[in-house]
C-alpha cells in the first residue's frame, strides 16, 4: 500500500529541545517504498538526517506556514509526476537487509558449533 501511495507522511511529537533522537520504524518501512516522506519532525535528530539525506521533506511540528509549504511542494511534485520518482536507498532495499540478517544468522550458526 506504500508503494501505491502518492505522499508518505511521518509526523513525530515535537520534543522539549528541538532535537528528536528517536527513530520510528516506519521511516526504515517509508524508505524503502521509493515515495515522497513529508516529515514533520523536529528539525534535529536521527529521523530528520535520514529524511534529508535522501532528499525529503522536513518540516518542524511548530511550523504551521512549513508545514502548509511543504504539503504544498509534495502535491506540485505529485502533479509533475517527480513523487513517484524517488530513489530507494539501497541499504534500505529487502534484499539488502534480508541479506544483513541472513550474515548475522550464518555467524551466529557457525559461533554455536
Amino acid at each position: 500500500m506504500m508503494r501505491q501511495s502518492d505522499v508518505l507522511l511521518l509526523i513525530d511529537a515535537p520534543s522539549a529541545n528541538g532535537r528528536n533522537p528517536f527513530l520510528a520504524s516506519k521511516l526504515i518501512d517509508y524508505l524503502g517504498a521509493g515515495r515522497r516522506i513529508l516529515g514533520i519532525t523536529d528539525k534535529q535528530g536521527t529521523a530528520a538526517n535520514l529524511l534529508r539525506q535522501y532528499g525529503h521533506i522536513v518540516v518542524s511540528p511548530r511550523d504551521p506556514d512549513g508545514i502548509e509549504a511543504g504539503i504544498r511542494r509534495c502535491f506540485s511534485e505529485f502533479q509533475s509526476g517527480m513523487a513517484d520518482q524517488v530513489a530507494i536507498p539501497e541499504e534500505f532495499t529487502t534484499q539488502h537487509v534480508v541479506g544483513q540478517l541472513a550474515d548475522v544468522m550464518e555467524r551466529l550458526l557457525h559461533k554455536t558449533k
